[in-house]
């Protein structure tokens, strides 16, 4: 299957096709962690850290990478992968207002000017998975509205609205790994096992267990 390898840089030539100044922060700062020492640096983290209208963030370029475009590490080819990309500490202000989408193409904007990132759609041939029914019916039903079933024992007394909407990947001891949530939609299963796995998963039941229209 042929794919887009990074896309996102269109964004950026969309606005100033209409004229209008490509969103960015109001002020952004980039401290770079000389030695972090052994491991990651502490607070590190794989998004940004959001409050009202600032972001505080210590990750890398690869991380940015993923956010800014907002898609999966397979995604991306960098040229330069090879190179030591080291850590950084993001520290940036907007207005409270500022959408995440709006939050992404700042980011953008922030590797063109800051780190001098350029980048462009490139299609390639992939290899990955599908989500597909197997041959005994549907084990999984449409989860209704206010539906709550009670969380895995593993998951102890972590708070369950935590997971509504959303996929948590956990690790639960040695080779053992945990998908958990609740009211989340098959694509969100395959784009979870797809960064997960860091390779194309696909929805492939999207037509198998639509209501009933009658």
């Amino acid at each position: 299957m042929k794919i887009t390898a990074i896309s996102g840089i269109a964004v950026l030539l969309a606005w100033q096709a209409f004229g209008q100044a490509v969103p960015s922060f109001e002020v952004a700062s980039i401290k770079v962690i000389a030695d972090p020492g052994q491991g990651t640096p502490r607070a590190f983290s794989n998004t940004p850290q959001r409050s009202g209208g600032r972001i505080s963030w210590t990750t890398n370029q690869t991380l940015v990478l993923r956010y800014a475009f907002n898609l999966p590490a397979w995604r991306i080819v960098r040229a330069d992968k090879n190179v030591d990309e080291g850590f950084y500490v993001i520290d940036a202000t907007m207005s409270e207002s500022t959408t995440e989408d709006q939050v992404r193409i700042m980011l953008q904007n922030l590797l063109a000017t800051r780190f001098g990132h350029t980048s462009h759609r490139e299609n390639r041939d992939v290899q990955g998975y599908a989500l597909v029914l197997g041959k005994n019916e549907l084990k999984i039903k449409l989860a209704a509205a206010g539906d709550a079933p009670p969380l895995p024992e593993y998951l102890g007394s972590k708070p369950s609205d935590a997971f509504e909407g959303r996929i948590f990947v956990s690790k639960e001891g040695k080779g053992a790994s945990a998908l958990t949530g609740r009211g989340v939609s098959m694509t969100q299963m395959a784009d979870t096992l797809s960064a997960t796995l860091n390779m194309l998963v696909l929805d492939r039941t999207y037509h198998l267990a639509k209501p009933s229209e009658n």
